[in-house]
């Protein structure tokens, strides 16, 4: 696979760990996505919502997460800050981004700081994987409720040529008992989570300036 130099600048890194420090407070006013939904569409109570902040950052999108602590799975074994295959057996939020020609950007965020970032072309059809992210992320207590935040910075040539969709999925529980929720939820005829179906993603109003690099969609 072609390497791509995603090397933030320390001067990034600052401002994110600065934000965090001053983070011990819910993002729910800021947030422009709030997941309320089970992936069938079924309503969470208030306390299992999932906040988002997506926005432009840095040339490419800025991906804020609020979410529910759970610990349930426990942490994957893997290092704090790198990427971790089958993160999405484990406790994540997932944004996925959507171009043209089925092209997307798959997005996982965990609460114990790995990541997972995969280009795909076409439904289920990954070409590049474990792709480097500037990601922080923090535990807090809000009201007696465990929580994380996490802040990602999605490069502009991570991101399909012509976004205009998104969906946001988050997966918790043990093995035996995982509970997945979504932003955009499935209708009837789909009987079992699918985070892939690209046909219920719905618009993202999000005005990016030109990437800095090729694009690694080609």
């Amino acid at each position: 696979h072609t390497q791509h130099n995603t090397t933030q600048t320390p001067n990034l890194k600052a401002q994110m760990a600065s934000q965090l420090a001053s983070l011990a407070r819910p993002l729910f006013a800021e947030a422009t996505h709030v997941i309320k939904t089970a992936w069938n569409g079924l309503a969470l109570a208030a306390k299992d919502h999932v906040y988002l902040k997506i926005d432009q950052l840095h040339g490419g999108i800025g991906v804020a997460v609020d979410a529910p602590l759970y610990n349930a799975p426990a942490a994957p074994a893997g290092p704090i800050g790198q990427p971790f295959d089958g993160l999405w057996d484990y406790e994540v939020v997932e944004v996925f981004f959507l171009g043209a020609n089925d092209s997307y950007l798959e997005v996982e965020l965990c609460p114990h700081g790995q990541h997972l970032v995969l280009a795909l072309r076409g439904y289920r059809k990954p070409f590049l994987d474990k792709l480097p992210l500037t990601y922080e992320r923090v535990h807090y207590v809000h009201e007696g409720q465990a929580r994380w935040q996490g802040h990602a910075h999605v490069p502009g040539f991570y991101l399909p040529p012509g976004l205009s969709k998104i969906n946001a999925y988050a997966i918790d529980g043990p093995e035996t008992d995982r509970h997945y929720k979504s932003l955009y939820p499935a209708d009837a005829s789909v009987e079992q989570p699918d985070f892939h179906r690209l046909e219920f993603f719905q618009p993202l109003a999000l005005e990016l300036p030109p990437a800095s690099a090729a694009s690694i969609f080609g």
